[in-house]
């Protein structure tokens, strides 16, 4: 078999440019990150599959993939960063966690009986999200994940009114479904 570095000389020479413009479309502009920051690490993940040996039976679908996430994982980055910088830590002259970043001990150390029941909802809801069209899919697991509608267009190249649409329309389908298993939405 090819080495991973010439497979990726020549996946880059056919698939390069294209590449490169799918990075510029869907890299949000007002957060900071630099395409050229996730076009490297596109190119990173890109040369890992090929260095596994991996066939890309459809190259085009797997770079927008690889793009996407990259984009995601950027994304997230960012807004940990900027949560942890916003929230400056009380010097309270002790090692012990300020009370509010711990929580409650019933919210951090649930009944067995809370754990089974969430545990469920969460196998019912991922298999309910899972029967969701594949747009709607991804709007709401983008949403769960903490994205707001804009930043779910931008990272799937859709118009903001097509992502609050897919998304109210997915939340409604997973509510429903929730609901015609005596579930809660809420109880998550």
């Amino acid at each position: 078999m090819q080495d991973a570095d010439s497979r990726l000389g020549r996946f880059l020479d056919q698939y390069g440019p294209w590449l490169k413009s799918q990075v510029r479309r869907i890299c949000p502009r007002d957060m900071g990150i630099v395409p050229e920051d996730l076009e490297q690490e596109a190119r990173i993940r890109l040369w890992k599959a090929l260095k596994s040996e991996r066939t890309l039976e459809n190259p085009t679908s797997y770079l927008h993939r690889v793009v996407s996430t990259v984009t995601i994982d950027a994304m997230r980055a960012v807004r940990t960063d900027r949560e942890r910088h916003a929230r400056p830590r009380e010097d309270t002259g002790s090692d012990e966690p300020v009370a509010d970043e711990v929580g409650s001990k019933e919210a951090s150390d649930p009944s067995p009986e809370t754990s089974a029941r969430r545990s469920q909802m969460l196998r019912f809801a991922r298999q309910s999200l899972g029967s969701l069209p594949a747009e709607r899919r991804r709007a709401v697991g983008l949403y769960l994940q903490g994205f707001k509608i804009q930043e779910i267009a931008d990272i799937s190249g859709w118009t903001e009114p097509k992502a609050r649409n897919l998304l109210y329309r997915g939340l409604t389908t997973l509510r429903e479904s929730m609901a015609a298993a005596g579930m809660s939405h809420e109880d998550l």
